[in-house]
């Protein structure tokens, strides 16, 4: 998929460090801290993001009912300070990132879903 990165944390901070650090993969990189402002946008976005890195808790839905709504080609990263309460057999999650996190690391777990 060519379309953009997608960043969904409720945390703004995370959201700008994130963006920061993925624009270096040379796409365009969208957060939202509403996961709910993000499936409205992703519902009429003209084509489907590369990958979208959710966090897991956040208000409104967690980050494993945004991937619910979400196509099942599009790849999901989900990261969060709460891993022991996932699931990790699910396949459609390429990977799980535990907060705090590197840079390098968000960028290592999307960089094989951007297309250049």
């Amino acid at each position: 998929m060519s379309g953009p990165i997608i960043v969904i944390d409720d945390e703004p901070m995370i959201c700008r460090v994130s963006s920061l650090s993925l624009r270096g993969l040379g796409r365009e990189v969208l957060t939202f801290t509403d996961p709910l402002k993000a499936l409205a946008w992703l519902a009429d976005a003209p084509e489907a993001p590369c990958v979208v890195v959710c966090d897991y808790r956040m208000p409104g839905l967690t980050g494993l009912e945004v991937l619910e709504r979400l196509p099942q080609s599009v790849p999901f990263v989900l990261m969060s300070g709460d891993l022991f309460d996932v699931d990790g057999d699910d396949a459609r999650i390429a990977a799980f990132l535990a907060k705090p996190l590197q840079p390098s690391e968000l960028m290592d777990a999307v960089m094989p879903f951007v297309v250049r």
